[in-house]
């Protein structure tokens, strides 16, 4: 059984990515919970996160058409109709319904909203990643990466420093990562400082 990824309702245990992360923005904790899986529980209760709106519609309404016009995916006079959306309304959901139509899926509209926050330029969405990063490993995930350090055709680390220093591009790579990661972190019920990605150690099992 599925549901549509947008779905704003549950369906006999069954829900939507949007539907999950309404309940968990509205605080119901336990509503949440019975929709997704046993071993995601634990993330749930240390974890919490809370998307305060403001943070994105900020940076959002500093936004010319010109730099929405420039944002990855942006094309057809869409940045027209993004702007307006964005001076018309005081939430993300509102932006999403006002801009979105048959034209243009709301998966898109979500995506030039979250590329606009994050400061991700066009030309750097059509680069293929410079760098293989490791986030973790088990014994045999250990082996691998011994063989891949010798035939892999790009830099593997679990180091974003020693990423970031292969080359120009990896640095804007590298850079994007890490200021991603420090905006995340402002929406956590505990925040942490700039710069933790940076010292981020892979997880080992």
């Amino acid at each position: 059984k599925s549901v549509s990824h947008h779905d704003k309702t549950a369906q006999e245990g069954f829900a939507s990515a949007s539907h999950i992360r309404s309940l968990l923005l509205q605080g119901q904790l336990e509503e949440a919970k019975e929709l997704v899986p046993e071993s995601c529980h634990s993330l749930l209760d240390t974890s919490p996160v809370s998307v305060d709106d403001r943070i994105v519609l900020a940076r959002l309404r500093t936004l010319s058409k010109e730099q929405l016009a420039s944002l990855p995916d942006c094309s057809e006079g869409l940045e027209n109709r993004l702007y307006q959306a964005i001076r018309d309304s005081i939430s993300l959901e509102e932006i999403w319904d006002k801009t979105k139509s048959k034209r243009y899926s709301l998966a898109r509209i979500r995506r030039l909203c979250m590329n606009a926050y994050l400061s991700v330029e066009g030309d750097l969405h059509q680069q293929l990643p410079p760098y293989l990063r490791v986030l973790g490993f088990n014994e045999k995930g250990r082996e691998i990466l011994a063989a891949m350090r010798k035939s892999a055709k790009l830099p593997v680390s679990s180091s974003l420093a020693d990423l970031s220093s292969v080359s120009d591009l990896s640095q804007r790579f590298a850079s994007l990562e890490a200021q991603s990661v420090d905006l995340y972190n402002l929406f956590e019920a505990e925040q942490k400082p700039c710069g933790q990605d940076y010292r981020f150690s892979p997880i080992r099992k």
